[in-house]
């Protein structure tokens, strides 16, 4: 068991198993930045701010529609 970890992580984790591919963006993107408002709380030494603005950079959005 981690000592921090997200609300609810084993469900959310297993549900993204089963979510449609668009739900999947989404929900790993809330468990990411809980993830990161973890990391702020509990380690303040670290550089979350740096990570967060790295990952909110990388995150795509939706496929177009054709």
């Amino acid at each position: 068991m981690l000592p921090h970890q997200p609300e609810r992580l084993v469900e959310r984790i297993r549900e993204l198993v089963v979510a449609p591919p668009a739900m999947i963006v989404t929900c790993l993107g809330s468990l990411v930045d809980d993830t990161f408002d973890l990391g702020e709380r509990h380690l303040p030494q670290a550089d979350v701010a740096t990570l967060r603005r790295d990952f909110d950079h990388r995150r795509i959005g939706p496929a177009p529609t054709v």
